[in-house]
């Protein structure tokens, strides 16, 4: 079978959405953020809609966080889960772009919330990683769909409204999915 991504060089900056069926549970019903992607190497990326119900200030010494310590931190994919990764992102209205920073460090963290206004950062335990080919195997059996990351996105205050607004965007004829419950086994 021949892939259908061989023309596209990279998918970093685009969003992934979980196909409804894709039963794995580190990734049912997700929206991951591919930071990374060549389909020789792989592809690293960070689950957006999986709060962890912590701050960053209830995780690290308060002493090491100062003003980052009320950063929201969400569960990021399921390689190295111990490791913190922050991340942060920044709406461009004048040019309806978004300004991305993966993987920075608290020093730029704080430089950012100091010199960037409107910047939306956030922590991550672990990221979701694929291996050279697995991502673009993945799209062909249809586990993902690809949605362009825009401001709805990123001004989303509620994580858990990603998922169904991205999959009804991506494939509104899958919207009948969020009408009922989550687990419709026991119907």
């Amino acid at each position: 079978m021949k892939n259908r991504l061989v023309e596209q060089p990279s998918l970093a900056g685009t969003i992934l959405v979980a196909n409804p069926g894709l039963e794995d549970d580190n990734f049912r019903r997700s929206v991951v953020l591919l930071s990374l992607h060549s389909a020789d190497q792989g592809a690293m990326g960070l689950v957006l809609n999986r709060p962890l119900g912590k701050k960053l200030g209830e995780l690290r010494p308060p002493a090491e966080c100062g003003e980052l310590s009320e950063i929201p931190v969400f569960v990021g994919g399921p390689v190295e889960p111990d490791k913190l990764l922050l991340f942060a992102w920044r709406w461009d209205e004048s040019k309806s772009t978004v300004n991305l920073f993966f993987a920075i460090s608290v020093e730029k963290a704080r430089h950012l919330i100091e010199h960037s206004p409107g910047i939306e950062i956030r922590g991550f335990l672990g990221y979701s990683g694929w291996s050279a080919g697995q991502l673009e195997g993945e799209l062909v059996q249809d586990a993902w769909y690809i949605a362009g990351l825009d401001g709805s996105v990123v001004r989303e205050e509620d994580p858990e409204r990603l998922y169904p607004m991205l999959l009804t965007q991506a494939k509104p004829e899958l919207g009948f999915f969020f009408g009922g419950p989550e687990d419709a086994s026991g119907n």
